[in-house]
């Protein structure tokens, strides 16, 4: 079999665009940046199935209210899944008082939802307490998201980066 030159430079062509794809890619992931995507479909947290996480270490003052940040579980595998990566959003900062009474989450006396129950899973408690000087309540906006609601708050060490909803 005689290989032509027009094969050869699709060839060329091939390794030449493999070598710029993995070498963006490698770049692209070393800086700190990732892809994710929704790996527990099931417990729907966010409307998203696709978004980028900016891996960064955090001090207490750089996360806000609102935003969306990528939290990791090792400490909840009661709950999650090994590995798996969540984008949640920040609903309390240190300082708010969550009130998780009469079956609603509150938070500085505005309602923000309910409280998921089932044999499976319960609120971590069900009192009104203060953040402490690191602690973030984080939630998913389905009923079903296992979220801070469930998890109880988290620390700034819990979360490992920025999320940014893509899809």
């Amino acid at each position: 079999m005689q290989i032509t030159k027009a094969s050869k430079h699709i060839v060329v062509k091939s390794v030449i665009s493999f070598i710029v794809i993995f070498g963006a890619f490698h770049t692209f992931n070393a800086s700190g940046w990732y892809f994710a995507y929704e790996q527990q479909p099931y417990l729907r947290c966010l409307p998203y199935e696709l978004s980028l996480i900016k891996q960064h270490t955090f001090q207490v003052d750089d996360i806000s209210r609102g935003g969306l940040v990528a939290v990791k579980t090792d400490k909840y595998a009661k709950y999650y899944q090994k590995d798996i990566k969540l984008l949640k959003a920040v609903v309390g900062l240190p300082g708010d008082v969550i009130d998780m009474t009469n079956n609603k989450l509150a938070i500085n006396n505005i309602v923000f939802g309910t409280l998921m129950r089932d044999e499976t899973f319960q609120p971590f408690t069900e009192t009104k307490f203060t953040l402490k000087k690191d602690e973030f309540f984080v939630v998913g906006t389905s009923k079903t998201a296992l979220d801070s609601r469930i998890i109880g708050p988290i620390s700034s060490s819990d979360i490992i980066g920025y999320g940014y909803a893509i899809l």
